[in-house]
């Protein structure tokens, strides 16, 4: 993109509103390079900020994973896996991350997490079906060994609501030699509508639900840890099942083929949600 030199790039993250500095791309005199990946349907907002020009990476090594300025100003960086890796810096330096030793735990290490409690609040119209006034049924799924849609499980195929995942989960004791040593990502797989998510009774942030990860770093303890994932559904499927009762003003719905023709919609937390931890390395003094 065309850029004078005294601009500088930053994502906008529509889904929490933070605005980060991007700390890799490339500068020319006449515009700014920065490499942009994106899942299907996802989509991403880079602004030009008027800043003193500051230090960034030029380019890193494939095992490099996520490159960001940090609340102290400096840089931190993922690594993939336990090999050296490199990154080519804007003042023509080239900073090499050593091979991990023994000292803390084996990289890449990653695990599923399973043997989820499912409450389903099921919303359903009440007994008399001339009032509009819905009653929430509350459903109980327990020791889910498999992730699979609402519409996969049974009792709940033709269910509309909010669903309630919980499950229990052991983080290796990393010990490490300073805290920002090890990153802990998670990974919820595609999600259908929408995802919120505590962490030992902590929310996590808002995620893009077409990248669904987050870094929990801060939310985990070595040993056990709580997590509760809250998705809701649309009412397609309550509405389906009951196409020939539901009405509005005495009038059921307009094209009722359009319900009894289709098939029940996927809802809920279908992962694998996985947890894996990343060596994370921090420079000092990359800005100016």
């Amino acid at each position: 993109m065309e850029a004078d030199e005294n601009k500088t790039p930053y994502k906008l993250n529509a889904w929490t509103g933070a605005q980060e500095a991007i700390s890799v791309y490339g500068r020319s005199p006449t515009g700014i390079t920065v490499q942009v990946n994106l899942q299907p349907n996802q989509t991403t907002i880079i602004a030009l900020a008027t800043e003193k020009s500051h230090g960034h990476v030029i380019s890193h090594s494939d095992n490099i994973v996520q490159v960001s300025y940090n609340s102290a100003a400096d840089v931190s960086v993922l690594v993939n896996d336990s090999h050296t890796a490199w990154l080519a810096l804007s003042d023509g330096q080239i900073r090499n991350i050593p091979p991990l030793t023994g000292n803390t735990i084996a990289m890449p290490n990653e695990f599923e997490i399973d043997r989820w409690n499912l409450t389903i609040e099921s919303w359903i119209p009440s007994s008399n079906i001339s009032r509009s006034q819905s009653v929430k049924e509350m459903l109980h799924f327990d020791h889910l060994s498999t992730l699979v849609p609402w519409s996969e499980i049974p009792r709940a195929q033709n269910v509309s609501g909010v669903g309630v995942y919980t499950a229990n989960f052991a983080v290796q004791d990393w010990r490490p030699t300073h805290e920002d040593q090890v990153a802990f990502i998670i990974h919820f797989g595609p999600v259908l509508n929408t995802l919120r998510v505590w962490i030992n009774g902590q929310q996590l942030p808002a995620a893009d639900i077409f990248d669904a990860q987050l870094d929990i770093s801060d939310y985990v303890k070595p040993g056990n840890n709580f997590i509760r994932v809250e998705t809701s559904s649309t009412l397609f499927n309550a509405v389906k099942a009951r196409s020939d009762i539901v009405k509005t003003y005495n009038i059921g719905p307009l094209d009722p083929e359009s319900y009894d023709s289709a098939s029940w919609q996927p809802h809920g937390l279908v992962g694998p949600v996985r947890v894996k931890a990343l060596q994370k390395v921090s420079f000092n003094c990359l800005r100016d």
